[in-house]
């Protein structure tokens, strides 16, 4: 998960959501199309990587 992306979980009647935030734009997922969630881990510095990949060096 980015810096930028949080989450939380929502129950509304029937309806149970898991709703998150990438950037500016929020998004919204029903829980049954949802396998698992993962916090974001440290991003590795990978030396001689393009600039292009998260963690180039």
């Amino acid at each position: 998960m980015s810096e930028n992306m949080s989450e939380n979980y929502v129950s509304n009647g029937d309806t149970q959501l898991v709703v998150f935030k990438l950037g500016r734009e929020e998004y919204g997922v029903s829980i049954l199309q949802v396998q698992e969630i993962k916090r974001m881990i440290e991003i590795a510095r990978v030396p001689n990587s393009p600039s292009y990949i998260k963690g180039h060096c």
